[in-house]
């Protein structure tokens, strides 16, 4: 299980965590909402170790990651990053296998071990065909998929997710929300993701943090978490909840013209 509690963290002298809580168990996906700047970005770069907060734990099974050496954590924490800066003239397949390092020695070559889990993840990511081709001639939907296999490749309990599906047409969100689904409740591991689609949210994660001025706000089941005074309130935006008629999950609708010229839906 994912413990985090009391967490905070600033840039300089403004604060973008303060003091905030959650919990991800074994097999569970769990969303991070809230508008730009609410600090779902910064909350993945805490607890993949790429930033040091100020005081709080963050924990897994627990082991403090925050404590652990890096390569230690890496074989505990997978990251998909949010546009991340990219080795050009890599091609794919070498990309992919960035995700086996923290299972190899000093200067230790792939083994045919980690090329078999590296093509797995592809085939999974319905990246194969793009194996052998170089990381710059990508589109941005392509690296998105490879980024995601590289992940896969990596065999964490815990997998972190920032806007994974941002540059994905329709047909790959879900098919790669399925895919990352599916793998992580095999391994009994656990999923956080920072995501914008609420809709999209509600029908693939079992529970939903909503964060606003770097707290939960509110957290639970879509259900909970999803409604009109929700979203008002965190986002300063009036929507329209509906049902969706196969999942009966949330459908989170934007109403026109809301916000008027006297800027009432802002409030």
């Amino acid at each position: 299980m994912l413990q985090i509690a009391d967490l905070r963290f600033a840039y300089g002298d403004r604060p973008v965590l303060r003091g905030l809580s959650l919990e991800a168990r074994e097999g569970e996906v769990v969303a991070v909402v809230g508008p730009n700047g609410s600090g779902k970005s910064t909350l993945l770069k805490v607890i993949s170790g790429l930033l040091k907060p100020g005081c709080g734990e963050v924990r897994w099974g627990g082991r403090d990651l925050l404590s652990l050496p890096p390569r230690e954590r890496a074989r505990l924490v997978g990251v998909v990053p949010q546009a991340p800066h990219l080795p050009e003239s890599f091609t794919a397949l070498e990309l992919v296998l960035m995700g086996r390092t923290p299972y190899l020695g000093f200067l230790q070559g792939e083994r045919k071990l980690d090329l078999d889990v590296a093509l797995r993840a592809m085939e999974m990511t319905g990246t194969q065909g793009l194996a052998h081709q170089p990381v710059g001639e990508l589109s941005g939907g392509e690296r998105q998929r490879v980024l995601i296999a590289r992940a896969l490749a990596q065999e964490t309990p815990l997998l972190l997710l920032d806007e994974p599906t941002a540059s994905l047409d329709i047909a790959y969100q879900v098919a790669i929300l399925d895919t990352v689904r599916a793998i992580q409740g095999r391994r009994g591991g656990a999923i956080l993701v920072a995501i914008h689609d609420l809709t999209l949210a509600a029908q693939y994660c079992h529970r939903i943090v909503l964060l606003k001025d770097g707290v939960c706000y509110a957290q639970g089941t879509p259900q909970e978490v999803l409604t009109r005074e929700n979203v008002l309130e965190g986002y300063g935006a009036q929507v329209c909840i509906l049902e969706h008629p196969i999942s009966g999950m949330p459908v989170v609708l934007p109403v026109p013209g809301a916000a008027g010229a006297d800027g009432d839906g802002a409030h």
